[in-house]
């Protein structure tokens, strides 16, 4: 059980550290167009990741919509209330991942 609930905080950790990061670097840049907004995102990230990303976009974004559905699946099996609510916001999260890849 232990394994279970750290796996899913984890997941849950990483899925949202990835959608903050792109809210904050966006809020920040707000008045570039959203073309030149990607491209600075891009060349900001370690060389060798900025090329992967910029070929995989929606890849790494589906990825971590799986993760945060995989976290809030495993949070939602438990009882105790604080991991409902964390199930339900990690199925949130990625809720709005999937629709940012439409």
């Amino acid at each position: 059980m232990r394994y279970k609930i750290l796996l899913a905080f984890v997941c849950l950790i990483l899925g949202a550290a990835y959608i903050t990061d792109w809210v904050i670097f966006s809020i920040r840049n707000s008045m570039l167009p959203y073309n030149e907004l990607k491209i600075k995102y891009i060349n900001r990230l370690p060389p060798s990741f900025a090329e992967f990303y910029s070929h995989n976009i929606r890849l790494i974004t589906l990825l971590f919509c799986l993760l945060l559905l995989t976290s809030g699946i495993l949070f939602l099996t438990e009882k105790k209330i604080i991991f409902i609510s964390m199930g339900i916001l990690s199925v949130i999260l990625a809720l709005w991942q999937l629709f940012t890849l439409m």
